[in-house]
């Protein structure tokens, strides 16, 4: 007789898991292609285990299995709600008030005018160095260094401003990408665990498969024998 190619259908705990997954309303995303992928693959994995008995796994390797599988279909289960919930909060999310525009321009003011300090400021240490190996010009020497502790106050200043307005520039990007932009690595996480369930399923689905044929053509052999 042919092996056995189908297994009846019987998917217990491991489908209601994945059916109440699949039945959520997807939220409103910007990331449609997400919820594309996740559906494909819940799709993919329900077909694989239309082909397989969960209530007559054989016992060992098998059954450790699908133990497996059906862990990772909970922790996908989890994810998906709790990524679905987050992007349903993004809307309550606090709105950066500050502009880009105006940002960018004062950095550029600013650059330009540390650029102009640390010029005078390198031109100063010049005088510094030089008045040094004169002795008769201690009024000179003493001059240029309070000009290059002067501008030497200024750049301080200014990297101080500008490393505020970069801080704010950080902090505007949390309106583009809220949660520090984990969603998408989050979704990317999802679908990751969605294609390994898929993996292991039809490495069970083989294995019951195997397990079913030698059982099947030890049963048929020795009947036939009698």
């Amino acid at each position: 007789m042919k092996k056995r190619t189908k297994f009846m259908l019987s998917l217990g705990t491991l489908l209601v898991t994945m059916s109440m997954a699949s039945s959520m309303v997807f939220a409103d995303t910007s990331n449609a292609s997400f919820a594309q992928k996740y559906q494909e693959n819940q799709n993919i994995e329900t077909q694989l285990l239309s082909q397989v008995n969960t209530e007559n796994v054989p016992s060992g390797n098998p059954a450790q299995l699908l133990a497996t599988i059906q862990d990772i279909s909970a922790q996908i289960s989890a994810l998906y709600a709790s990524e679905q919930n987050l992007v349903q909060q993004k809307g309550n999310l606090p709105k950066m008030t500050l502009s880009t525009t105006q940002k960018n321009a004062e950095l550029k003011r600013l650059e330009k005018k540390r650029l102009n300090v640390l010029k005078l400021n390198e031109d100063a240490w010049k005088l510094v160095i030089e008045y040094e190996h004169h002795p008769h010009q201690k009024g000179l020497l003493a001059k240029a260094i309070r000009d290059h502790d002067k501008d030497q106050k200024r750049l301080t200043s200014i990297d101080a401003k500008i490393a505020k307005l970069n801080k704010n520039e950080s902090l505007d990007n949390w309106s583009k990408h809220p949660y520090h932009n984990a969603l998408p690595v989050l979704d990317e996480s999802i679908l990751r665990l969605q294609k390994s369930e898929i993996h292991y399923t039809k490495e069970l689905i083989m294995e019951i498969h195997n397990s079913d044929g030698t059982t099947t053509a030890t049963t048929y052999g020795s009947g036939s024998g009698n």
